[in-house]
């Protein structure tokens, strides 16, 4: 029993790689040609075995004329970091750099940004905070970080002080 379900489990995958691969061959009437209908009937009317069956699913894939899909592994090739970033003094007196992080392979609890503000030479002329909570691996999340400085600047940076699990 166990075995003739797996082989109806089979069957079914098969059938969906069929109607995927041949479907440019089926006529406009049907998407399944009826050779592969009856002989999927021949079987689920006992007239030939579980393995009469296989050995002609195993032919339709010896042949490529089934085709089975493998599975593709998802490979995270999104870099860690920060990305669009934006750095503007408002009118309040707060220095505030916004954009994107995106986490590395291990899910964290909060993740707490410095900001430091900078003068041309690349100095600090003040530094900020910013936090994230709640990232996922390699999801990346908006963020702001901001910094109380009045005074003229040049540029801003962004770096993770520390990362709680």
């Amino acid at each position: 029993m166990l075995l003739k379900r797996a082989v109806i489990i089979l069957g079914f995958i098969l059938s969906l790689g069929i109607v995927v691969s041949l479907s440019f061959y089926a006529s406009a009437e049907s998407l399944i040609p009826s050779w592969i209908k009856n002989t999927a009937g021949f079987w689920v009317d006992d007239q030939i075995s579980d393995s009469e069956f296989i050995a002609a699913l195993q032919f339709l894939v010896k042949e490529g004329i089934l085709m089975i899909p493998q599975p593709v592994e998802e490979k995270q090739e999104q870099q860690s970091g920060f990305s669009n970033t934006n750095c503007r003094k408002d009118l309040t007196g707060f220095v505030t750099m916004t954009g994107k992080f995106t986490n590395g392979q291990t899910p964290a609890s909060q993740i707490y940004f410095i900001l430091g503000v900078l003068d041309a030479d690349g100095a600090v002329l003040a530094t900020g905070i910013g936090v994230i909570s709640n990232v996922e691996a390699y999801q990346t999340k908006l963020f702001e970080a901001t910094a109380a400085y009045t005074g003229p600047f040049t540029k801003c940076e962004i770096q993770v002080s520390d990362v709680f699990r």
